[in-house]
């Protein structure tokens, strides 16, 4: 989170706005989905463990596996660009 602010101004999150706006609504439904689990268990008493808990978990895991193979993919794309343009540079 402390390295947002320098990510975003060229991520694919914000330079494709579906994208963006599909990977935030989908971290913010998996996160109240896995926190009313937990909240039905810790303050309810109900035991949502299985199905309940293990799915919500599931859910969330794979889309914060899936925003992070954004970022990973996005800042590898920066990494060879600047690579590419260096070599250009000097070899002139």
């Amino acid at each position: 989170m402390v390295f947002l602010p320098f990510y975003l101004p060229t991520s694919s999150l914000l330079a494709r706005p579906y994208l963006g706006v599909l990977a935030g609504a989908l971290w913010v439904g998996t996160q109240v989905l896995w926190l009313q689990q937990g909240f039905q268990l810790e303050f309810i008493g109900q035991s949502t463990f299985v199905p309940g808990f293990w799915a919500a978990s599931i859910l969330f895991f794979a889309t914060n596996v899936w925003i992070l193979g954004i970022i990973v993919k996005d800042i590898g794309s920066q990494k060879s660009r600047r690579e590419k343009e260096e070599e250009t540079s000097h070899g002139k």
